[in-house]
């Protein structure tokens, strides 16, 4: 269902009469973030559906449901696809995969229309600053097409729509008593995405194909299960430092997970590596730099510790010294909240330009 979250907020009074919203477009998780009164408010829907045909149900059984409708189907999302998915014996679809819309799902534009529609409203002089993965280092995932759709559907809304790099607008929400210096790691479903920022600047950004899917179909194809069961497993209380947990069938999906956590962590860092020895062997960095976790990937129990002991095998591989490690604020509404703050930024420097 929809999750709506307010948090205080720092400064982003704005004498614009523009809608100023931001959207974090997940593969996981669709969250937006705007301003009300003196908070920020986040409202978040988890990135799947289920289409049912309208002779299949009655409005009345819809009344306490998360859906979406087009002319001919509807479409059930969030959490309740999940339900429903079992009800009707009917797989899940997502309209993102690896980070990007989904070549597989016919109706996945159309979806995402519908669920940012609920999510932001439509307006006549609206500002959107959406958030997109980096290049891959890893694959091919040209992120064009991606880009100017979601470009598209914010226009149609109203948005004056700009894209950020996902894991740099973690700096802004996270890293403001750091002179918004830091590097992050954004963990999400689809793939990783890295940013190491100086002064609000991102001097390195990349991402890897591999995230919390890969995890759930890296395990279940160990086990001889289904991806479903693995993410429901590693949702439910998973602890990595502890796999021992449920009966014998479910502790043994855990120690898998465990398992794949640690190689996904070892993977990205793999990357991190080379990437620092290629591109970042002459800069000038600062000497102390923080690291911040986030996406949905990091919530695992024991996740941070386990990253950080892993990191320190790494560390002497950096050229700076990391200052701390430690997690977002909130790891799934933390690139929603850095979007917000960085399209404040941005509509202001245009509005005193413009004076």
């Amino acid at each position: 269902m929809d999750d709506t979250k307010k948090n205080e907020v720092v400064d982003l009074a704005m004498p614009s009469d523009k809608k100023i919203v931001s959207v974090d477009c997940g593969t996981m998780n669709l969250v937006a973030a705007f301003k009300e009164g003196g908070n920020v408010v986040t409202k978040s829907l988890r990135n799947m559906y289920l289409p049912i045909d309208k002779d299949q149900i009655s409005m009345a059984d819809l009344s306490k449901i998360e859906y979406v409708q087009s002319e001919d189907k509807i479409f059930i999302i969030s959490e309740d696809a999940y339900r429903f998915a079992n009800i009707f014996a009917k797989p899940v679809k997502r309209p993102m995969a690896m980070g990007l819309i989904s070549p597989d799902e016919i109706d996945s534009i159309d979806i995402l229309t519908l669920m940012i529609k609920q999510l932001i409203g439509k307006t006549f002089n609206g500002f959107c600053m959406y958030g997109v993965p980096a290049p891959s280092i890893d694959s091919t995932n040209d992120i064009t097409y991606h880009k100017e759709v979601f470009r598209r559907i914010f226009s149609e809304l109203g948005y004056i729509a700009r894209p950020y790099n996902e894991a740099a607008a973690i700096i802004y929400s996270q890293c403001q008593n750091d002179n918004f210096t830091g590097m992050s790691f954004s963990w999400g479903a689809g793939q990783t995405n890295v940013s190491l920022c100086f002064k609000s600047n991102p001097v390195l950004s990349f991402s890897v194909k591999k995230g919390g899917d890969w995890i759930d179909e890296s395990a279940a194809r160990s086990l001889g299960t289904v991806p479903n069961r693995i993410t429901s497993i590693k949702e439910k209380n998973t602890d990595l430092s502890n796999f021992k947990i449920g009966d014998r069938r479910e502790s043994r999906i855990r120690e898998a997970i465990s398992y794949y956590y640690k190689d996904l962590i070892n993977y990205v860092l793999d990357n991190v590596k080379k990437k620092i020895i290629t591109d970042l062997a002459n800069m000038d960095l600062p000497e102390s730099i923080p690291i911040i976790v986030s996406g949905g990937t990091s919530l695992a129990k024991g996740f941070t510790e386990l990253f950080t002991d892993i990191v320190n095998e790494y560390s002497k591989e950096f050229p700076f010294q990391i200052k701390e490690i430690r997690k977002a604020s909130d790891a799934l509404t933390c690139v929603a909240e850095g979007l917000l703050i960085k399209a404040y930024a941005e509509i202001k420097s245009e509005e005193k330009n413009d004076r």
